[in-house]
């Protein structure tokens, strides 16, 4: 099973890859400059460039895939009062959800899960989780190098938390799922049982019916 960690931003995109949580790769893709294009048309642009990073792993080490990514939330104390007033977090959440239901469209995708930054992470320092980040790939016996983004750091250590609230099988050893706080917001139709939905239509076109 492949495992593909995201740490979004409205700017670039940090990601992670590991086989059976075995680190195999790490790397980030930027937005173009904000003053040529609209936000809306980057995240767009994002999420196409991630379709075909998330196929081409898919199909080069001919597996599955789980893909866990960090998932906005509310600004508070912390968090700057000029990225507030500039609507960062709303761009945010739009990057993040296009980044999902693109993602949802690729074939070897299994399943999608989001989880909050600070229910894994909380505060820490980003200087503190970058040696975090190099301590852990070291730990795999890999390197991430000099100048990583912050992003990938992120990405890697989101790596090291997903495999910290797996569930697996005892019997067969594989992947089932993950704990809370990890949430699951796409599922491959077929996988496992859903509860039915209710969805009724009001809009008649036979006045005779009314």
């Amino acid at each position: 099973m492949i495992f593909f960690t995201i740490d979004p931003s409205i700017v670039s995109l940090g990601y992670a890859v590991s086989i059976d949580w075995i680190l195999v790769d790490a790397g980030c893709i930027k937005q173009p400059s904000s003053s040529e294009h609209d936000y809306r048309t980057r995240a767009v642009w994002m999420a196409e460039e991630l379709q075909k990073t998330v196929q081409d792993y898919c199909l080069q080490y001919d597996q599955h895939m789980t893909v866990l990514i960090e998932a906005p939330e509310n600004w508070h104390a912390g968090k700057g009062q000029r990225s507030k007033d500039k609507g960062d977090i709303q761009k945010l959440y739009l990057s993040v959800g296009t980044d999902i239901g693109t993602l949802s469209h690729v074939d070897g995708v299994q399943e999608i899960y989001v989880v909050d930054a600070s229910k894994w992470k909380g505060q820490t320092p980003k200087p503190i989780a970058v040696k975090r980040a190099h301590a852990y790939a070291e730990s795999q016996c890999a390197a991430l190098g000099k100048g990583v983004p912050h992003d990938v750091c992120d990405a890697v250590l989101l790596q090291k938390y997903g495999e910290s609230r797996q569930m697996r099988d005892y019997t067969s050893n594989k992947f089932l799922h993950f704990y809370h706080p990890v949430v699951r917001v796409f599922e491959r139709p077929g996988m496992a049982y859903k509860p039915k939905i209710t969805n009724k239509k009001y809009f008649i076109t036979d006045k005779s019916l009314t």
